[in-house]
């Protein structure tokens, strides 16, 4: 802006100085005109002198004087057309200058009216702005208090579903206790009707074992016994019946068994072993009957055989039985020394006493 306005200046300054010298320019025109007027005047009077000259000197010096004044008239003119050109020059500087300054203050107008234009589209976007603010403002005074009411409404809803939600609680905790109560209770009688029928039915299975037994008694006082048997029947299973076959032999060899049964039918072996389950088949099932008083010489002896102390080997006690067959299981499972003892006791006595004829068979009969 201060440098338009210098620009403006200078050019004022440069048309003041042209309008001078074109007012200098008129005044030596003036100075010329008259100049030329004058020098015209003479020529013409040289021309009339030399018209009325009588004498040949008269002539010269009117045609002296004429040229003189042509010569004249002819610089006049010529410093005439000079001013002329200059007054021209002057005149056009000072158009230029006038166009310049007009089209600096049109050009300064522009500036101004977009300047203008542009504070009142500044001021327009201003307002716009203060205008958007004030609606934001109160947007988000409305989204605030929406936003409050929504919670004050969801807290309200939430304190209402968790006084529901207690009370629907309390309501089946109070329905599960009965029903506990109820299933305890009924359990309870279940129970009591269940002991009460084991009661009478153990009551009733006791009659009848005791009229059984007493007419077994009665039948078989002199062959079955009554009371401990001392006798064991033992059961194991293993993989193969080359394994079955050695365990017998051993087991017969030092007379802890009287009476053994192999049976191979497809058994299936099921057990957990490293939180896996392990599945075997083919095995074969061995069923030995001993004394009480060789069960540990038993368990010895197949721990030797299969090198192995956790072989599946169970006792199972035997209550009752043929009194005969109970007295033939204890006389085979004596011990060697014990048995090789009675071989020659019984030898000594058949060399002194005369020789008479025995059975050997023994009727056996299964616990």
């Amino acid at each position: 802006m201060k440098q338009k306005e210098a620009e403006k200046k200078r050019i004022e300054e440069e048309e003041k100085l042209e309008e001078e010298r074109k007012k200098k320019l008129e005044e030596e025109a003036r100075k010329i005109k008259k100049a030329a007027e004058k020098a015209k005047h003479d020529q013409l009077e040289a021309q009339k002198k030399e018209q009325l000259a009588k004498s040949d000197a008269e002539v010269k010096e009117a045609k002296e004087a004429a040229e003189k004044a042509a010569k004249e008239l002819e610089d006049a003119e010529a410093a005439r057309k000079k001013v002329q050109e200059a007054k021209e020059e002057v005149e056009r500087k000072i158009l230029n200058s006038k166009a310049a300054i007009a089209k600096s203050e049109a050009a300064e107008a522009a500036a101004q009216s977009r300047i203008k234009a542009a504070e009142q589209r500044m001021e327009k976007l201003k307002k716009e702005q203060e205008a958007a603010t004030a609606r934001m403002e109160k947007e988000k005074q409305l989204q605030e208090e929406r936003v409050k009411k929504q919670q004050e409404a969801l807290a309200a809803r939430a304190k209402k579903n968790q006084e529901r939600l207690a009370e629907l609680a309390k309501k089946q905790e109070e329905r599960q206790k009965a029903e506990q109560e109820a299933s305890i209770k009924a359990h309870k009688q279940a129970l009591l009707a269940r002991k009460m029928e084991a009661e009478r039915q153990a009551a009733d299975h006791r009659k009848r074992l005791e009229a059984r037994r007493v007419q077994f008694s009665s039948e078989f006082a002199h062959v079955w016994v009554n009371g401990p048997t001392g006798i064991t029947m033992a059961q194991m299973t293993v993989s193969d019946s080359s394994t079955a076959t050695n365990i017998v032999n051993n087991l017969f060899y030092e007379n802890v068994v009287a009476d053994t049964r192999t049976f191979k039918t497809g058994l299936t072996k099921s057990f957990m072993k490293s939180g896996a389950e392990v599945i075997l088949d083919g095995e074969h099932n061995i069923v030995m009957i001993t004394s009480d008083d060789r069960k540990q010489d038993l368990l010895k002896t197949i721990k030797k055989v299969t090198n192995d102390d956790k072989f599946d080997l169970v006792f199972i006690p035997v209550s009752t039985g043929n009194k005969d067959y109970i007295e033939w299981v204890s006389d085979q499972t004596i011990t060697r020394n014990a048995a090789l003892a009675n071989i020659e006791k019984d030898s000594d006595l058949e060399d002194e006493q005369p020789e008479t004829p025995k059975s050997d068979k023994k009727e056996t009969v299964e616990a």
